[in-house]
């Protein structure tokens, strides 16, 4: 300590000009920016429990000697060998004087070049002389030292701490690597780089020259493989990096007045300090490993030093990787070794790199432990498993078999492992096949189980069954399993694994904004609005790129950074990819000229794997923008290289098992929020990043929380085969992570025992063994097989079944159905006769000839010479691309055909298989094979093609069922009375797919048609025209014909019970109802009964809205607020987990009797479509029923249900109460520091002032050193914070940059938990006497904070006058300190962000105010202006601060005056809109390109002003003194009058349609010098022309003529007048919109800031229901357009406390 302390008493000359005068400067400015934090790292030592071998005790050396090891020890033993060599056995010298063969020295010279290179991953030729060299690779440290003298200073390691007596002991025994990688004092007892090569030098027999050696220039010597400071100074300068970006991103600020802007601000700053720490976190885990490799090294007998640096590079590799889990790799590594543990969860967020770098860990434990088995990984997916294997092979520079495998399926190219193999990546059904085979797994040693939170059946199933045997059953108790997820309940799964170790990595890296617009609730129109929402984000960053000035303009509400990364889409099927592919093409090709450059690749579970590896290869997005169309796989797979946009649909498309149904139904439902968040997630992890969720808000808080998992919504026959196989013979009784429902095993049971897979006991037959192997395929399909073998029919039902599983992404259709359906008949005809099918109609024939016909063309490629395999894959691709086929998914029922007829060979060959060669009984012995499983899904037809086909199945049921459009049978049902399908789908309404019609008589053949056969003529008798009655309704809603759909979902019983068929119309607003002929009347009755209320309930509906942090507002129609709520309040309660059977009136009824008549307004009852579990949303007639309600809860049904109230995004955790932060340094100070300046002479000035001051009544000396000035004779006490404080309150006009007070960690891990652990009691008894609570605490680096929350204001006071600054004493191993502590509470933001032109024109006025404010409040708040420096540059934005002077006294207060203060500010700027201008006939000029930034800057030059200039209001503001605006508006005005060569003209095109603005792109094409646009009026729809007069004229008179042509007989939209709207929008008042137009509307009324939002019709002018508004205005369109309704009342709630 004494040298450290001495390092500056010497006064040095202030103005020497050396060149180390100026290496030293450099460093200085470095130290600025606090790059030593890399010194500040906290130290823990590892517990190593392997002792020593007494035989190896390092001998006893002369204390005496400085160097402790060396000085015994030859440092030139030029005839010892390097005992890296293969050849020397346990590590050890070779013999004297033998020497290695040539073909070895090379092999040894290519492992060192490939050493070297994997760890700088370039290739550094060497210097003229080896010393110069070796100088340059001992760090800055080596300038005065070479390596030699160097290593001679190094101390020898102690290694045997269990039997060795330190007192006695001269050797070294930390076993902590100093974080001081430059300098250290002499007496500092942690280990050095020179001691480890000290030691190496003596355990392993070596010396210095054989180390640095280098056998030529390209290749590095072992000292420099070893030597791993280069690594920490590179962490080390990343932190540099990041800490001036922090101060670019203060510097540059938000846009002004906008909380979403000055949040993202914050998130950056958050996000790049935690970057920071995370490096940190690195360092200090990176050196904690580089000691461990060592010193297990030195005790290791068997490994050479090619062992050593192998084990180096890789751990630098994994280091400089900078992913958030290395931060954790010491805690895994502790897990994997203890042996008292057999479960750990650890959820790491996407991008965390868990998936990567954890494989790396657990190879490097079991390289470690070569008495270990192998490892598993466990992937949900073949593609992702084949992915990950290769990067991990990558990162290692080996081939996969070698140390890597996999294995994912059962052909030859799906395994590659060898005996040198120690971890496997596998797939979850290749991991059941292991378990099945071994009960005891007794090859492998550890586990992972990756991508949990999915809760696929497999990786279900596999948890379980582990669980059941090493938990449960204890079979083994040394395997390892760890629970690896992205989004994980991480204390439902440590609970469920006997309350296992749980780790939880972060992930994002950068902040991520989220934007609410929805799209058209019609589900087949999504896709068009994704199309269009991609185009215009292509714009977007074309522009951001090509003019960034202008863009930032034009959009100044949208940061421009986060559209400069590639795109990844999320759609629901790959069908719904084709479909967006194909558009984005075509309609890329006409917008070319206008968006960025684009690239399309698909992601989803079935591709093949160069494609998957194409999409993770490096672009620049600069050049081209990669937009990934992928499904739900890439919520959580490997993490997208430069993604920073990402668009969620927020739709999913999954399978689901209805247990009322019995059968699976495919659904689109919308997606768990945390699905949502995942996608979100996607974006930001090497940049700011954006989502677009195209849905509303309202619609993110309804969804449910979780996916579901597979083992409650699914079909189970699969899985209870796996079970019996997995000996678990009690399905009900298996303890999953979730409950199976008993339902669902009890069906599938059943259709197992039909299927023979299960005999009368339950108990596995051969079948179903068999069945259970065939991967992909259910049990109801793979049972058609055995009989198809019996027939001879094997290969026609094979490929019916492998079809069948991929049916929905064969056509590629377009928008015109009329014309896709003529050429899949006109297909199928064609293919019928040739293959000459007789008697048979439908769709799996169907499939059938398809895949005969696309066999035929992808063999044809063999048969053509010399063409290569290219040449079959063409032909087969043109076929596809003829017909509307995809020819990817025939691909994948290639494979998948094959695989059945391997999995099936044994079993044809046992029944002596012969195909049945008579093609006449071919069809039906196909149909007799699939009508086997498929007659329980018949359908007999309703007699009317609006209610489609009724299902057979059980007779106290009734319902319809509609063909898809795909099906041959679509639009021709009359022609099937009985059909059969394969799959259905929920729309609202079931749909079947895959439909082939079958005569009545055909069914007796099946097992099941007794049972059934009642029930065939009972539907038959129930249709009949006799019984059946038909009920028209029109005129409905987009709003109603949903709450409608929704009341029929509350009354299924109902429904049921009175055997009603509906159907809707959702595009001409017509709902069909079908009943009973004697009920009809009745029925027809309640329905309108019920459609009324519907009517009734929209038009009063009200919805709770978050407006910004603690403000929420109550909106009517029209968009209106009827209530303003602050600080928590909601009128807003939720009641979950509702009876199945509850409907609206029965909560009604229950609240009125509860609480009384008229205290609820209004419920609504949400029905998860996933697991239809129910729960309700009440909101009160008066926000002080909401309390009460929570407290007492529901009487419902004889039983308390819980009520909780609505929770809201923006609000703080805290709940209302005042945090405090208390803040202390841990560390041993050293009593010196730095005070940092931005210039030398700055530094010099201050210096004289300062040196001889008293700081905590003791001096202190200060010294002059370049740009700082260094402090000796601190008091201990004294910290940064202190010191910061001091100085602004001693010296104000001082103009330091940064201080800084040196201290060092502590050597033992004991002094810093005793550190830690007496700060925090000390400060916890002080709050609890002030009645405050413990929050959590968090660290950075050496920077120790803890949260307390006080309940007042009072306590919060109380807290800090007593705690802040005060001085703890703290009794460590060898001395006692003191240490400072810092309380603050913690304030919302007090920051104002400017425009950096307008904050200039008004500097000096804030000038002014600064002085009066600070001198007025001087005791309680502090005004800051942005820094000179900011004034200059680039950036857009400056920020003031408002900050409390501390200690503070009344927080109260401060949240007041500050509130005003703040608003006094604004008002200092305060811009004058211009007004009167707008009446010039050019004044539309100015908001145009044409007119220019330039004669605005002009402007703003000759008058002295800012001009704000806001497009979409049209509105102009002005900022500066009241003489210059005035002339600033006279100048414009003259400006505009010399822009005469301009017209501007207008004219109506009301009842005009979409080839309007076709002819307007193609006018635009034409006349360039023509702006043409379209606005919407209060009464019309205007096209706008700014240009020359000549062009005007012309283009006007096109478009009129055009107009003129155009029939508008038909009704369409009302704004356009567009016929036959594809994607069309009612609103409640039953006027017809295109979704566009309508948003364009109501966007229109909310820039206008319009009253109330209502519908365009100049008839109708009625307010919109809520439930229009939140459909179709963008999120945060709506949020401006209610605070510009409350400021136009007087509301405005910038100017109150709120924002505080």
């Amino acid at each position: 300590m004494e040298s450290e302390n001495n390092l500056g008493n010497e006064r040095r000359p202030r103005r020497r000009k050396t060149k180390e005068r100026n290496e030293n400067e450099e460093q200085e400015r470095e130290e600025q920016l606090d790059i030593k934090s890399v010194n500040k790292t906290h130290d823990t030592s590892f517990a190593f429990s392997e002792p020593i071998n007494s035989q190896r005790l390092p001998q006893q050396i002369n204390p005496d000697s400085e160097a402790l090891s060396i000085s015994s020890i030859s440092l030139a033993q030029s005839d010892m060998l390097d005992p890296s060599d293969s050849q020397a056995p346990h590590g050890r010298p070779q013999e004297e004087g033998k020497k290695k063969a040539p073909e070895e020295e090379k092999k040894e010279e290519r492992n060192l070049k490939r050493h070297y290179n994997k760890a700088n991953g370039t290739d550094n030729s060497a210097s003229n002389t080896e010393k110069h060299l070796m100088k340059k690779l001992g760090g800055e440290n080596s300038n005065k030292d070479d390596p030699e003298i160097y290593i001679q200073k190094g101390r020898v390691i102690c290694l045997n701490d269990g039997e060795c007596k330190k007192t006695s002991c001269i050797y070294l025994h930390s076993k902590i690597i100093c974080e001081s990688i430059k300098e250290c004092s002499n007496d500092c007892e942690k280990l050095h780089f020179n001691d480890l090569i000290a030691t190496l030098i003596k355990e392993k027999k070596t010396d210095i020259k054989a180390l640095l050696h280098r056998p030529n220039n390209e290749i590095p010597s072992k000292y420099e493989l070893l030597d791993f400071r280069k690594k920490i100074d590179s962490l080390s300068n990343k932190i540099i990096e990041l800490k001036r970006s922090v101060r670019s991103v203060k510097e540059n600020g938000w846009d002004e007045e906008d909380d979403s802007f000055e949040n993202r601000t914050k998130e950056q700053i958050q996000a790049i300090k935690e970057k920071i720490e995370q490096i940190e976190l690195t360092i200090e885990n990176y050196m904690r490993s580089i000691s461990k490799i060592f010193i297990d090294f030195f005790r290791s007998s068997n490994q050479g030093l090619g062992n050593l640096i192998d084990n180096l590079q890789l751990e630098s590799h994994c280091a400089l990787e900078l992913l958030p889990i290395y931060c954790k790799k010491i805690d895994i590594m502790d897990f994997l070794e203890n042996k008292s543990e057999s479960f750990m969860v650890l959820s790491g967020e996407t991008g965390s790199g868990k998936s990567t770098q954890l494989p790396i860990y657990i190879l490097q434990h079991l390289t470690a432990n070569m008495d270990l088995g192998l490892a598993a990984v466990i992937e949900p997916r073949k593609v992702s498993a084949l992915a990950l294997a290769k990067r991990v092979c990558s990162t290692l520079y080996i081939e996969p078999g070698e140390e890597v495998g996999f294995e994912v399926g059962s052909r030859d190219s799906d395994k590659k492992i060898s005996a040198s193999t120690r971890l496997v990546f596998l797939t979850d059904n290749q991991f059941i096949q292991k378990l099945m085979n071994d009960e005891n797994l007794s090859k492998y040693s550890v586990i992972v189980i990756d991508e949990a939170h999915e809760r696929t059946i497999s990786s279900d199933i596999i948890l379980g069954v582990l669980r059941h045997r090493y938990f449960e059953k204890k079979l083994r108790k040394d395997l390892k399993v760890i629970v690896a997820s992205a989004s994980i309940n991480v204390q439902k799964f440590s609970q469920y694994l006997d309350s296992a170790t749980d780790l939880r990595i972060r992930g994002r890296q950068f902040p991520i904004t989220i934007k609410y617009e929805p799209l058209p609730t019609l589900r087949h129109e999504h896709i068009t609005g994704v199309n269009s929402m991609i185009l215009k984000l292509l714009k977007y960053k074309k522009q951001a790129l090509e003019n960034p000035h202008y863009f930032s303009e034009k959009y100044p509400n949208v940061d421009s950074k986060v559209y400069l990364g590639h795109m990844l889409v999320f759609v629901s099927s790959i069908a719904e990819m084709e479909r967006l592919k194909n558009l984005l093409i075509n309609e890329g090709k006409e917008n070319k000229d206008k968006v960025h450059r684009f690239r399309i690749f698909k992601f989803h579970s079935k591709m093949q794997q160069y494609k998957y590896d194409e999409i993770f290869e490096k672009e620049n997005p600069k050049h081209i923008t990669k937009i990934i169309i992928a499904t739900k796989i890439a919520e959580t797979s490997l993490t997208f290289p430069d993604l920073s946009m990402v668009i969620d649909t927020g739709i999913d498309r999954d399978t689901y098992y209805n247990s009322l149904r019995g059968f699976d139904e495919v659904k689109w439902t919308t997606i768990s929020k945390s699905s949502a968040q995942q996608r979100a997630g996607r974006a930001g992890r090497t940049c700011p990043g954006i989502c677009y969720r195209l849905y509303s808000l309202e619609k993110f808080k309804k969804m449910p929380e979780s996916r579901m998992p597979d083992l409650q919504k699914s079909n189970l026959e699969h899985a209870i085969l796996w079970l019996k196989l997995l000996k678990i013979s009690d399905i009900f009784n298996f303890q999953a992570l979730d409950k199976i429902p008993g339902d669902n095993i009890r069906n599938s049971e059943r259709n197992l025992k039909n299927y023979e897979a299960l005999d009368e006991h339950g108990k596995l037959t051969e079948r179903g063994k068999k069945m259970s192997q065939i991967i992909g395929v259910e049990p109801f399909l793979s049972s058609s097989l055995f009989k198809a073998i019996e027939c001879g029919v094997f290969d026609e039902v094979a490929i019916i079944i492998a079809m069948l599983k991929h049916a929905t992404s064969l056509f590629i259709w377009g928008d015109d159905l009329s014309e896709f359906k003529d050429s899949q008949l006109f297909l199928w005809e064609n293919l019928k006769k040739k293959y000459k099918l007789q008697d048979v109609e439908g769709d799996h024939f169907f499939y059938l000839v398809l895949f005969k016909e696309f066999l035929s063309k992808y063999k044809t490629g063999d048969d053509l010479g010399e063409f290569n395999a290219q040449s079959k894959v063409e032909v087969a691709k043109k076929w596809c691309q003829q017909n509307s086929l995809i020819y990817g998914t025939f691909k994948t029922v290639y494979d998948h055909y094959h695989d059945l007829r391997r999995a099936f060979k044994q079993e044809m060959a046992q029944l002596n298989y012969k195909r049945n060669e008579q093609q006449q009984n071919t069809a039906a012995l196909v149909l007799e094979c699939l009508l086997l499983t498929h007659i329980v899904n018949v359908c007999y037809y309703s007699g009317s093609q609006t209610f489609g086909h009724i299902l057979v199945r059980e007779n106290d049921k009734l319902e319809n069922i509609f063909i898809h459009q795909n099906s041959l049978h679509h639009n021709k049902e009359a022609d099937a009375k009985w059909i059969f399908f394969s799959e259905t789908f929920d729309y609202g309404n079931l749909v079947a797919y895959s439909v082939s019609s079958v005569k009545e008589e055909q069914f007796s053949d099946s097992a099941l048609y007794p049972e059934l056969s009642q029930r065939f003529e009972s539907v038959k008798d129930v249709v009949s025209k006799d019984n059946f009655g038909l009920i028209k309704i029109k005129g409905w809603g987009n709003s109603s014909i949903k709450k409608f759909e929704e009341k029929m979902a509350e009354l299924h019983a109902w429904k049921i019970a009175n055997k009603i068929l509906y159907k809707i119309d959702s595009r001409q607003g017509i709902i069909y109802i079908a009943t009973s002929s004697a009920k009809k009347l009745t029925i027809q009755d309640e329905i309108k009964k019920h459609l009324e209320a519907i009517n009734q309930e929209l038009k009063n509906e009200k919805l709770e809205i978050e407006l910004r942090r603690n403000v929420r507002v109550v909106i009517e129609k029209g968009g209106n607020i009827c209530e303003i709520l602050k600080r928590g309040e909601t009128m807003t309660v939720i009641a979950p987990n509702l009876p199945q059977s509850t409907t609206t009136n029965d909560l009604n009824d229950a609240f009125s009797e509860q609480y009384g008549k008229g205290q609820v307004y209004q419920i609504d009852i949400i029905r998860d479509a996933q697991s239809y579990e129910k729960s309700a949303i009440i909101m009160c007639n008066d926000k002080k029923y909401v309390d009460i309600m929570v407290q007492q809860g529901l009487k419902f049904n004889g039983e308390i249900v819980k009520l909780k109230r609505n929770e809201f995004i923006l609000d703080d955790q805290s709940g209302g109460t005042i945090r405090c932060k208390v803040t202390w340094l841990s560390g041993l100070p050293l009593g010196t520091g730095a005070i940092f300046f931005d210039t030398p002479e700055d530094a010099e000035d201050f210096a004289d002032q300062l040196d001889s001051y008293e700081i905590l009544n003791s001096k202190f000396r200060a010294y002059h050193q370049g740009v700082k000035i260094r402090l000796n004779r601190l008091p201990l006490a004294v910290d940064e914070i202190y010191l910061k404080n001091y100085l602004e309150d001693d010296f104000p006009e001082a103009k330091f940059r940064h201080c800084t007070v040196y201290r060092r960690t502590h050597a033992f891990e004991q002094d810093l938990n005793k550190e830690k652990e007496t700060v925090l009691e000390y400060i916890t008894q002080k709050a609890q006497q002030c009645n405050g609570t413990f929050s959590q605490t968090f660290s950075t680096h050496h920077r120790i904070n803890h949260i307390f929350n006080f309940t007042n204001s009072k306590d919060a006071n109380e807290f800090i006058s007593q705690c802040n600054e005060m001085r703890v004493k703290i009794r460590l191993s060898r001395t006692t300190i003191e240490k400072m502590v810092h309380v603050k509470p913690i304030l919302n933001s007090t920051e104002i962000s400017l425009f950096r032109e307008r904050y200039k024109i008004f500097k000096n006025e804030y000038e002014k105010a600064r002085k009066a404010i600070n001198s007025k409040f001087q005791n309680l708040l502090k005004i800051n202006l942005p820094f000179p420096r900011s004034l200059e540059g680039e950036q857009a934005y400056v920020k003031i601060s408002i900050e409390p002077v501390l200690p503070l006294q009344d927080i109260k207060q401060f949240i007041e005056v500050a509130a005003k203060v703040r608003n006094e500010l604004y008002k200092i700027s305060q811009g004058v809109e211009v007004e009167g201008l707008s009446n010039h006939k050019l004044y539309p000029l100015i908001f145009t390109q044409v007119f220019g930034k330039k004669e605005l800057s002009k402007i703003e030059k000759e008058c002295e002003v800012f001009i704000s200039v806001s497009k979409v209001n049209r509105t102009i503001l002005i900022y500066g003194k009241p003489e210059n605006t005035k002339d600033a508006k006279i100048a414009l005005e003259r400006e505009l009058d010399r822009s005469k060569h301009f017209t501007i003209d207008e004219f109506p095109v009301a009842g005009a349609s979409s080839s309007l603005y076709k002819k307007m792109d193609a006018l635009k094409r034409e006349f360039s010098r023509v702006i043409i646009h379209t606005k919407l009026k209060k009464d019309a729809l205007c096209v706008e022309l700014i240009g020359p007069p000549e062009d005007v004229y012309r283009v006007k008179t096109k478009l009129q003529n055009s107009l003129e042509k155009l029939n508008n007989t038909d009704q369409g939209c009302v704004i356009c007048g567009t016929t036959g709207v594809h994607n069309p929008y009612i609103f409640s008042c039953q006027h017809t919109y295109c979704f566009p137009c309508a948003r364009k509307h109501l966007l229109t009324l909310c820039s206008r800031k319009e009253s109330s939002l209502c519908c365009f019709h100049p008839g109708c002018r009625k307010e919109l229901v809520v439930r229009d508004i939140m459909q179709i205005v963008p999120h945060e369109s709506l949020l401006n357009f209610l605070n510009d309704m409350l400021a136009k009342n007087g509301l405005n709630l910038t100017q109150s406390e709120i924002r505080f």
